[in-house]
């Protein structure tokens, strides 16, 4: 995994490793527990105990180290959703976190620095329930226990039925049946189950079989850093099953030490290797290849150099932390409080996006957290309705986001970037005098044909609905789906209902997040640059050019808003104001760019 999460080109399938992990993890378990159950030593505090123990501590002091890690290479936003996920690895429901935010194989992923801890939400999950399913086997007299998880093994593989997904309502958790299969505990079920059954197998002639098992370690690599893909899941679990029916041991000596010290900080190196390769490459990403902070992993010096690194922080945590948490023999809140506050405090925090704002500190350049009064986004400057869904990609226009208590309804209709803008509106003048709803689509410019703005399409139904009212649309200029004709049968649709259209005009914007750009180089990337200046005069004389063709300047209901010379005039663009950033990314507004945009550029006037 490790590997895999260093470059997936090794290890094609090296993201299997977690299978075998699991299937371990099932083996390993059921052995302690049937053990002791038969000794009758086994005591359920005491097991959990155990797994606290085991795992709490090392998951707090790196989540510390993770936080460090964040504050120095990701954005606020971004350091908002660390501190969420977090919070959601540390209760152990982190894979339900992760299958709702992110794609395990996009290359978000890469720059996550603790998408790893989803599979240890799913193993401790596991933990929590199998106990009780091991005394449950036991005590069924009439049926041996590797029957009995055979049996278990059968029911699990219902779980990767649509039926089941839906009839659970499981979308309503996992966002989507692939995620649901990837990331739920029901559908990994089945790996411990693997492991539990060749844990309790019991067969003959196992010196011969160890013999075999070479082959079946040969065949595993093969599999994982093969690209062949040929039911690489099956088979690797499979293997996995035959190797541990019968555990395979090295002769060689050093060999033999050199794998049980690995197995030993395993852990260690599972919790903090993705931190450190996400954090280099998110350093890198706002760095850019252009600069001299820039690290080039392709180089072999760096590349050994990380893995040393990975290696040392791993050992360290192991002698300090888990060695000396794990042999404490008795809870008491003394002996634990260290990790107790700790764990309290991360937690706390996650809670208290304020705080989280005020611990974040951009190195002069910053973006800054404004109380609007409104329920935003932490990190951004996106609004959120009474249950803390953002606005934008609201389902239908009933469920939109509504201010206000006004006699006129202002509509605002657009992608993303506009619905950066809606926050800026929400004065008291404004709220008095409108009641506005906003109903934004992400990467969706709102003119006839692009996206769902098309005939039998709820959004287009919608929109139709919309009368004798005022509407505010615009969005990120694209000149692939933004045609004068498309332009024009929009304004027409929607003034034949009586409504006032405000057009906000080309919005330039840097691209890229800038703040995090100084923060690495202490320079400016497009604010002050000539080329960035001219490149954004020629899409905004685009944009202009086809509001011309389109004829719209000759409705008397259409009112056109120029935003560009709000941050770009003498040959410049400044993204700046003073030491606050205009924008919460490199294409939306902060709520400081946004205000600036309302009323420097006429809308102000426009809708008062």
């Amino acid at each position: 995994m490790i590997v895999y999460h260093f470059n997936p080109e090794f290890v094609p399938f090296g993201y299997l490793g977690v299978d075998l992990f699991f299937i371990i993890s099932g083996f390993l378990i059921t052995k302690q527990l049937i053990k002791s159950i038969e000794q009758e030593s086994f005591e359920i505090k005491q097991f959990y105990f155990k797994r606290f123990k085991r795992i709490i501590p090392a998951l707090v002091s790196s989540s510390i180290f993770t936080v460090s890690i964040g504050y120095f290479n990701l954005s606020l936003e971004h350091f908002y959703e660390l501190f969420r996920g977090l919070k959601y690895s540390l209760l152990f429901v982190g894979n339900i976190f992760f299958s709702q935010i992110i794609d395990y194989f996009s290359i978000d992923s890469e720059r996550n620095l603790i998408v790893n801890l989803w599979s240890l939400s799913v193993e401790e999950q596991f933990y929590i329930i199998f106990p009780f399913v091991v005394l449950i086997g036991i005590k069924i007299k009439k049926i041996k226990i590797v029957y009995f998880f055979n049996l278990c093994l059968l029911i699990s593989l219902l779980s990767f039925s649509e039926i089941f997904y839906e009839k659970l309502h499981l979308s309503n958790i996992f966002f989507g049946f692939e995620k649901y299969i990837f990331y739920s505990p029901f559908t990994r079920t089945s790996q411990f189950l693997v492991g539990a059954i060749a844990a309790t197998t019991k067969i003959l002639k196992l010196k011969k079989l160890r013999k075999i098992n070479y082959l079946y370690l040969i065949i595993l690599s093969f599999f994982l850093f093969s690209e062949l893909d040929f039911y690489n899941q099956e088979i690797i679990s499979l293997l996995s099953f035959f190797l541990l029916l019968n555990e395979t041991r090295f002769d060689n000596h050093n060999l033999s030490k050199l794998f049980v010290h690995i197995g030993n900080i395993s852990y260690s190196l599972y919790l903090f290797h993705q931190p450190i390769l996400a954090g280099i490459r998110n350093h890198n990403f706002y760095a850019t290849m252009d600069s001299s902070k820039y690290i080039d992993m392709d180089s072999m010096t760096i590349k050994l150099a990380i893995i040393c690194t990975i290696y040392g922080i791993s050992l360290l945590n192991y002698l300090y932390v888990e060695e000396i948490y794990r042999n404490i023999q008795t809870f008491s809140f003394k002996k634990f409080r260290l990790i107790l506050v700790a764990f309290t405090l991360i937690i706390s925090i996650s809670m208290f996006p304020k705080l989280i704002s005020s611990l974040y500190n951009q190195n002069n350049i910053q973006v800054n957290s404004f109380d609007t009064g409104f329920n935003i986004k932490p990190g951004t400057n996106y609004l959120r309705n009474n249950q803390n869904q953002i606005c934008i990609d609201q389902d239908n226009l009933n469920q939109a986001c509504i201010f206000g208590k006004g006699d006129k309804a202002l509509y605002v209709l657009g992608d993303s970037t506009i619905s950066s803008i809606v926050s800026s509106l929400l004065t008291e003048n404004m709220l008095n005098k409108y009641t506005i709803v906003e109903y934004t689509k992400s990467g969706c410019y709102p003119v006839l044909g692009n996206c769902s703005f098309k005939s039998g399409q709820q959004y287009y139904d919608d929109v139709l609905f919309i009368k004798d009212s005022v509407i505010l649309m615009g969005g990120n200029f694209n000149t692939n789906i933004f045609t004068s004709e498309a332009l024009l049968n929009t304004i027409e649709l929607l003034t034949s209902k009586n409504n006032e259209v405000v057009l906000v005009g080309y919005i330039p914007s840097p691209r890229f997040d800038e703040s995090m750009y100084f923060k690495k180089n202490k320079s400016y990337l497009k604010s002050f640059n000539e080329t960035h200046y001219f490149d954004e005069y020629v899409n905004y004389q685009s944009f202009n050019q086809k509001v011309a063709d389109s004829n719209i300047y000759n409705f008397d209901k259409v009112r056109f808003i120029d935003a560009f010379n709000v941050f770009c005039k003498d040959n410049f663009c400044n993204y700046f104001n003073e030491q606050d950033f205009l924008f919460i990314d490199g294409s939306h507004l902060s709520f400081l760019g946004s205000t600036k945009l309302y009323e420097e550029s006429g809308l102000m006037e426009v809708l008062n």
